[in-house]
C-alpha cells in the first residue's frame, strides 16, 4: 500500500500501546510536531488517555501547548465523569421501578479498560424489552428529560441540558438472512445474561456478558466502518476486550463469529491491534496479514472519531455498500444512501415512497447551495469515488456477514 503511518501517529499509537498494555515503547519527540500531535489525540477522542502518557515527556513539550493539552484532557474527563453519573442515575431509576436493563458500549466498554475514566465517553446507550419502553419512558419523563420526536430504527433519544439517554429496542441493525436470524436470537437474553459490576468510577451498573459485549462492539463497528469510520475510541475498545478474555472465551468467541461471519472481521481487527497497539498477540488471530491491517489503521486515521477528522473520508460512505446488500455496485450504493438521507430526514417517506423522488432533487440542491455560501464543505465526485474505492476494497476483504 502507499499510505505511511504520519509520525504524529505512530507516536500516538505508542503511547496508546504503553498505556493500555505496558508495551514499554520507546517514545521520541524529536522532529514531532506537538501541535498535530495534540490535535490528532483530539480528532480520535483520546486526548486523555494521550496525556496520562505523556506526562513523563513534560519537559520535551512547549510550555503552552502543554497547558492546552492538560485543559482539553481535563475537560474529557470532567465530561466523562459527568456521563459516568448519568449511568448511574439511570441505573437507580430503572432499579426503583423494576425495569431490567443493560448498558450498550459506554460504561460496559470502560469496565475493560485499565484506567476507565480515561476512556472519552459519549451518550448513555441503554436496552430495555419492548414491555417496558412506556414505563421506563414516563421515568424518564418525570425526571425532566424530553423525547426525541425524530423517529430512528432502533431508539428513543432523550434530552435534559447537556445529557443524552438512548433508548434501545435493538443493538442495532442487522442484515436478514441466516446471520442476522442468529445473532438476533443470540441477542434475545443479552438483558437476562447482564452482569452486575461495581468500579469506582461509574458505581454499580448491568453491562452485557463478555460475549454479548464482544458481539455489539463488531456490530457497531462495521456499521460505522461502513458509514463514517470508527476511530481509534472503538478500536481501543476493541482491544482491550478481546486481551481480557482467556483462551476458553476466545476460542468460544471464534467458533460462534464464525457462525455470522464475523470472525474475519475480528480476527483482523486483532491483528492490527497486535501490530499497532502492542497488544500480545494469540494463535487464535492466525498469521499476521500486514498490508490488510495497514488498510485498517489508514481507515482509521483518516476517520478520525465518526468521521470528524476528514471530510471527504467521511462522505465516501455513500458509495460503501451496506452489509444488507453487499453486492451493490457503488452507483447503485449511492442511490441507496439517498433514501437513507431521505428516510432519515422526513420519516414519512418510508410509508409515502412518492415523496422519495421530491428529496432525491431536495436534498443533492440543498447540500450544493449551502456548500456555494460556505456552510458546507465542496463534494468533489472523483475524490469522493475514488477514496470509495479504495475502502471498499479493504471492507471486502473483510467479508462481513459472509457464511
Amino acid at each position: 500500500m502507499d499510505w505511511k503511518l504520519p509520525p504524529e501517529n505512530q507516536v500516538l499509537l505508542d503511547i496508546l500501546a504503553n498505556e493500555l498494555f505496558d508495551a514499554h515503547r520507546e517514545i521520541s519527540l524529536e522532529n514531532i510536531d506537538i501541535e498535530k500531535l495534540l490535535q490528532e489525540s483530539r480528532n480520535q477522542t483520546v486526548t486523555a488517555q494521550a496525556f496520562e502518557g505523556l506526562s513523563f515527556y513534560k519537559n520535551q513539550i512547549p510550555p503552552i501547548i502543554y497547558g492546552q493539552w492538560s485543559s482539553y484532557a481535563f475537560q474529557q474527563v470532567v465530561h466523562s465523569t459527568n456521563v459516568f453519573f448519568q449511568h448511574k442515575e439511570l441505573h437507580n431509576w430503572l432499579t426503583d421501578i423494576n425495569v431490567p436493563y443493560c448498558i450498550l458500549k459506554g460504561c460496559a466498554s470502560a469496565h475493560y479498560y485499565p484506567k476507565p475514566y480515561l476512556r472519552c465517553m459519549g451518550d448513555v446507550d441503554f436496552l430495555i424489552s419492548t414491555e417496558n419502553v412506556d414505563k421506563a419512558t414516563d421515568c424518564l419523563l418525570e425526571q425532566g428529560y424530553i423525547s426525541s420526536e425524530k423517529e430512528h430504527e432502533f431508539h428513543i433519544s432523550f434530552y435534559k441540558e447537556q445529557s443524552v439517554l438512548e433508548l434501545h429496542l435493538a443493538v442495532s441493525t442487522l442484515p436478514e438472512g441466516e446471520a442476522g436470524d442468529t445473532i438476533r436470537e443470540w441477542m434475545e437474553h443479552i438483558i437476562d445474561d447482564a452482569e452486575t459490576v461495581n468500579d469506582e468510577s461509574y458505581g454499580t451498573l448491568k453491562i452485557p456478558c463478555w460475549f454479548h459485549h464482544g458481539l455489539i462492539i463488531l456490530i457497531h463497528a462495521q456499521r460505522h466502518l461502513l458509514q463514517s469510520g470508527i476511530g481509534l475510541r472503538h478500536f481501543c475498545d476493541w482491544a482491550v476486550y478481546i486481551n481480557r478474555l482467556d483462551s476458553t472465551q476466545r476460542a468460544l468467541l471464534k467458533e460462534r463469529l464464525q457462525k455470522v461471519g464475523l470472525w474475519r472481521m475480528a480476527q483482523i481487527l486483532s491483528q492490527t491491534a497486535v501490530l499497532y497497539l502492542g497488544m500480545p498477540n494469540d494463535d487464535l488471530f492466525g498469521d499476521l496479514e500486514i498490508d490488510l491491517c495497514l488498510g485498517i489503521m489508514e481507515d482509521i486515521m483518516l476517520s478520525g472519531n465518526f468521521g470528524r477528522k476528514d471530510f471527504m473520508h467521511s462522505m465516501s460512505s455513500l458509495v460503501l455498500p451496506d452489509v444488507r446488500e453487499s453486492k451493490n455496485s457503488m452507483i447503485r450504493q449511492a442511490f441507496l444512501s439517498l433514501n437513507s438521507i431521505v428516510y432519515s430526514n422526513w420519516p414519512k417517506s418510508k410509508r409515502l415512497k412518492l415523496i422519495l423522488p421530491i428529496g432525491y432533487v431536495y436534498f443533492p440542491l440543498r447540500y450544493a447551495f449551502r456548500s456555494l455560501i460556505g456552510k458546507r464543505d465542496k463534494v468533489k465526485i472523483k475524490d469522493l469515488l475514488t477514496v470509495g474505492s479504495n475502502r471498499r476494497k479493504v471492507y471486502e476483504q473483510l467479508h462481513i456477514f459472509e457464511i
